[in-house]
């Protein structure tokens, strides 16, 4: 009986330290702005910016890497700021724009221009300085 509680404790224990980490990894010190596209597109205009879409899942692996490893990162996140108004959207709960978008496998990153032509997508997870370079080489 006590070998149950102490289990069914530590497995509640661990969901709840992997939960914390989750929100943690997901915030990428405030870069992703709560927008929908089309007020992404909007501040876009107003900001003479691109936009920069993160289409992830939370089971997805390589998504939660870039979000410790990459999005975290100081520079590139001072570097996407300079150039892109950056939104997240949720794979599983957005099919209408994973469709509209091509979103074939994640993460992708879909850029878009202010007027909402698209840019050329970049898929897969990757260190900051290999994201920089795959970003930079698909902008106009």
């Amino acid at each position: 009986m006590r070998f149950s509680s102490l289990l069914l404790l530590s497995l509640a224990l661990s969901l709840a330290l992997l939960a914390g980490c989750a929100e943690k990894s997901s915030d990428s010190g405030g870069l992703f702005e709560k927008l929908t596209v089309e007020e992404a597109l909007k501040k876009a205009q107003e900001q003479n910016k691109l936009v920069f879409i993160d289409f992830y899942a939370d089971w997805c692996g390589p998504c939660r890497q870039m979000d410790r490893e990459t999005f975290s990162d100081p520079k590139i996140q001072e570097w996407l700021r300079q150039r892109f108004v950056c939104i997240k959207i949720n794979h599983d709960h957005n099919k209408e724009l994973v469709r509209k978008y091509g979103v074939r496998s994640l993460p992708t990153f879909v850029l878009l221009t202010a007027d909402g032509n698209q840019l050329p997508s970049v898929t897969g997870g990757s260190s900051p300085e290999r994201f920089k370079a795959r970003i930079e080489s698909v902008l106009p």
